[in-house]
């Protein structure tokens, strides 16, 4: 089963800062995505929802959960596949970075 990170900030501007709750239950409930794993970490700009899903999500998916969630770009990366960002302003943002993505530490079976 392949598993995916996603980095959402959770800043909307001139809206303040959505409750991660909020949005892994929205992820689910839109998107079908069973959320594996989940821990708001600081970003350099943000609070970001570090979200791990367990199947794959591509770029048309991902711009939608952008767009949902009133983000410029959200950051993506399925297990064993380059990154990649995508939103409506993504370009804005330039390329994925790897030494900028957040991930959830790995917890030991």
């Amino acid at each position: 089963n392949m598993s995916t990170t996603l980095n959402i900030g959770l800043n909307v501007k001139g809206a303040g800062t959505m409750i991660a709750l909020g949005v892994y239950r929205r992820l689910n409930a839109y998107y079908g995505l069973c959320v594996t794993g989940a821990q708001v970490r600081q970003s350099i700009t943000e609070p970001t929802l570090v979200v791990t899903t367990d199947r794959y999500v591509g770029p048309i998916e991902a711009h939608g959960i952008a767009q949902d969630f009133n983000q410029e770009a959200i950051a993506v990366k399925n297990e064993g596949m380059p990154g990649f960002l995508a939103g409506p302003q993504a370009d804005k943002w330039g390329a994925f970075d790897e030494s900028q993505f957040l991930t959830l530490p790995e917890v030991a079976a």
